[in-house]
């Protein structure tokens, strides 16, 4: 029994098709650098080296902001 399935299963199945590779470009790197969102979708990017005192009057700024 089991001989007839196999052999009506080889039957039915199809040969796969040639695997085709497609070319995929990858984004340039961004040197390290994050992207800070907040809720209300602003996005801050810091770059390696950056001025955590600068960083932390904008968030300030921003948080004190309410027509951002």
């Amino acid at each position: 029994m089991f001989v007839r399935w196999r052999q009506r299963i080889e039957r039915t199945v199809t040969p796969a098709s040639p695997l085709t590779l497609i070319p995929v470009v990858a984004p340039t790197p961004s040197g390290g650098a994050i992207t800070i969102r907040l809720p209300d979708g602003i996005g801050i990017e810091v770059k390696p080296g950056f001025d955590a005192g600068v960083l932390s009057a904008v968030m300030r700024a921003l948080r004190g902001s309410s027509s951002c």
